[in-house]
């Protein structure tokens, strides 16, 4: 089986994710192929996800939503999850599949698998998954959730290089998918409880690294070990621009 990898450069987040994202998940469903798809966010960008409308009295931003609406766009998404930032030097991929092939916790464990291993190639040789887990949010749940998500220690702290938010929107699709932080300005973090963690950080393949990193010397190697890991036998690669749409 083949993935579609359609990279589109810098875009905005609203338009990918709820313009574009839309378009391509009809096209699966319609029996296209499966599709990855792969931006960098123009514009500072707050993504607020289901746990943020479940728990909305739980603390998401370190400083008022006015003074965030200053600099940031905000949006409230449809994956789960808290809230993240979405901006400058970080890809933003979302893999558009028919979940029921492997079930939703296998796919997000080979997701996560293939980001773990593009890291590693990437020299990010001591990022990992570890097992942190959180309550479940849902209103008379009684279990605890595990946060998928890859992670490099820094002085003694776990920070997230890179992040994972799946989406359902019908039982048997996913939409949304990761966020791998290759260069973005790190102090946007700050702003927010990254992902609902007050004890974590986050950081960058580029700060790991010591070296300035662009977007295109390393989405090409996400877009395969995601594939891989994911069991396709190859990658189809295509660039699109939708600014000029």
């Amino acid at each position: 089986m083949i993935l579609m990898a359609t990279c589109l450069g810098k875009q905005d987040f609203g338009r990918v994710t709820f313009e574009y994202q839309e378009d391509i998940l009809a096209n699966v469903k319609s029996g296209g192929p499966d599709t990855l798809i792969l931006f960098e966010p123009n514009r500072h960008t707050y993504a607020e996800g289901a746990r943020c409308r479940r728990r909305p009295d739980e603390e998401k931003y370190r400083i008022s939503l006015a003074e965030i609406q200053e600099f940031a766009d905000v949006y409230e998404v449809s994956r789960g999850g808290h809230v993240t930032y979405h901006g400058p030097g970080q890809i933003v991929g979302y893999l558009i599949t028919d979940i029921k092939r492997r079930g939703g916790k296998k796919f997000r464990e080979e997701l996560e698998g293939g980001l773990r291993n593009a890291a590693h190639i990437l020299g990010a040789i001591h990022a990992d998954i570890i097992s942190e887990r959180m309550f479940d949010p849902r209103p008379g749940v009684e279990r605890e959730t595990r946060q998928y998500a890859i992670w490099h220690r820094e002085n003694g702290q776990d920070n997230k290089l890179a992040a994972i938010g799946i989406g359902m929107p019908e039982p048997k699709y996913t939409n949304h998918g990761f966020a791998f932080n290759v260069s973005p300005q790190l102090e946007m973090f700050e702003h927010i409880y990254p992902c609902g963690f007050t004890d974590k950080g986050a950081t960058s393949l580029s700060k790991i690294l010591g070296r300035d990193i662009v977007i295109g010397e390393v989405q090409e190697i996400i877009a395969q070990e995601v594939a891989k890991s994911l069991g396709y036998e190859s990658v189809q690669t295509n660039s699109l621009d939708l600014l000029s749409k």
